[in-house]
């Protein structure tokens, strides 16, 4: 637990030191820190990486989905429900999604 915690800390602060530098984070290297965040019930800082993520792929439905995710877990319940209506909109019919097996079922069907 403690070697979990401290790769954790060592991550965190090489993210923070990018941020700091004024250099743009890897989208990848964002959506692993939000993971985390979440994993570890940190809402406000999944909330934020997720909104940096979602401004990066404004066209991605999923970033609405973890960004709403986010807000429903930190008790947000409104801003959530805004974040899921702009993911049923653009639906994981369209984008990268759309290449997920798992989002098979969330199609419309002709």
């Amino acid at each position: 637990m403690a070697a979990h915690r401290s790769r954790v800390l060592a991550v965190a602060s090489i993210f923070a030191a990018s941020l700091a530098s004024g250099q743009q984070a890897d989208p990848r290297s964002l959506a692993k820190q939000a993971g985390l965040a979440m994993k570890g019930r940190d809402f406000a800082r999944a909330e934020r990486l997720y909104r940096e993520l979602a401004q990066l792929f404004p066209d991605e439905p999923g970033m609405a989905l973890n960004l709403g995710l986010a807000q429903f877990s930190s008790g947000r319940f409104e801003d959530a429900a805004e974040q899921f209506e702009r993911f049923l909109a653009r639906g994981p019919s369209q984008g990268p999604a759309s290449q997920l097996g798992c989002c098979s079922g969330c199609r419309t069907r002709d």
